[in-house]
């Protein structure tokens, strides 16, 4: 997408203000000597001067000289809940790998915060380096940051938006699995959102699934739990929803369904695996402690910590670009 001439000027001036041309500390030039120097038009040089003492990276006070501040090497870790010891078990190996690439920066501070606010206005969040999203909403978080801010979304991603992200990639660990379930009719995906859902990497994740399931010869029923309803319960309920033409195979949304297929399951008369295969995602530690240990998608969620913050303190300004980190099918007791 091209850039505005505002965004084009203020890139320059920043790559002035890192090369050391306008060192922090220093004024920057006059209106008049910056269109002179850029070739740009009052208007243009105003809007990006403007854009910049948002982002505090300059201070524009009236009827003095504009100066170049003292950059704060401040990451937000902006996310759907709580925070710190609090983070579900989802999320703490993304957190985890986010604190160990920042103990490689130092100077660097991280501030963990929530942004669990529905509003069409949200408050707008401080000024900083830049911005890291943990299953945010992404339309309210674009709303809250100041103009220019960079965000990278960790997982989970927006589907409009240009942005960049840090994400998985299903399709090797999709194939391994129906490869390993060819023989069998009938695979149920059991879904962590409800049907309408327009999470960027679950809606990704469907349509995989569905063609590479659908290639061996599998046929692909999709069912939805509530969002009311724990993972657990949703996973006992699906499944008990399914008792007159139970599938072959299950396909989970997340590992902690699974404690609750595995108990309908037996009181179904189903054995796992030989009657009903059952595969996980995300690889919790619950996966080994079942019986039989779950198979599951593991997704290297430490690494793609590590890789949001270094992106955003190395390359804060570069483009928006998709990283994708390969699943893998980590093989156990109920396939």
């Amino acid at each position: 997408m091209e850039q505005s001439k505002t965004d084009q000027l203020k890139r320059r001036i920043q790559d002035a203000i890192r090369n050391g041309e306008f060192p922090p500390g220093s004024t920057l030039p006059s209106v008049k000597q910056l269109c002179s120097r850029y070739g740009v038009s009052k208007h243009t040089v105003s809007q990006a001067l403007s854009n910049l003492n948002e982002q505090r990276i300059i201070e524009v006070s009236h009827g003095r000289k504009t100066r170049v501040l003292m950059p704060e090497k401040r990451i937000r870790l902006v996310h759907c809940g709580h925070g710190g010891p609090d983070f579900s078990t989802f999320w703490q190996p993304f957190f985890n790998g986010i604190l160990k690439e920042l103990d490689r920066h130092p100077g660097f501070q991280l501030s963990v915060e929530p942004l669990r606010v529905r509003t069409e206005t949200p408050e707008k969040l401080p000024p900083c380096q830049g911005v890291i999203s943990m299953g945010t909403d992404s339309d309210i978080l674009l709303r809250a940051l100041p103009g220019g801010t960079p965000v990278i979304f960790v997982y989970d991603y927006p589907e409009t938006t240009p942005c960049s992200c840090v994400s998985s990639d299903f399709i090797p660990a999709f194939r391994e699995l129906a490869e390993l379930l060819r023989g069998r009719r009938t695979i149920a995906v059991f879904n962590q959102f409800e049907k309408n859902a327009t999470h960027g990497i679950n809606l990704q994740k469907l349509r995989l699934c569905r063609e590479i399931m659908r290639e061996t010869g599998l046929r692909v029923r999709d069912v939805y739990r509530k969002t009311c309803e724990d993972p657990m319960t949703a996973g006992y309920r699906m499944l008990l929803s399914l008792r007159d033409t139970p599938p072959d195979a299950v396909l989970l949304g997340t590992d902690d369904m699974a404690v609750g297929v595995y108990r309908a399951a037996h009181e179904l008369g189903l054995r796992i695996p030989d009657d009903l295969a059952v595969c996980g995602c995300n690889n919790l530690p619950v996966a080994d402690f079942l019986l039989p240990s779950l198979t599951s998608i593991a997704l290297d969620a430490e690494a793609q910590g590590e890789t949001a913050l270094r992106m955003l303190v190395e390359h804060p300004e570069a483009p928006a670009v998709r990283t994708l980190f390969p699943a893998r099918l980590v093989r156990r007791e109920s396939l």
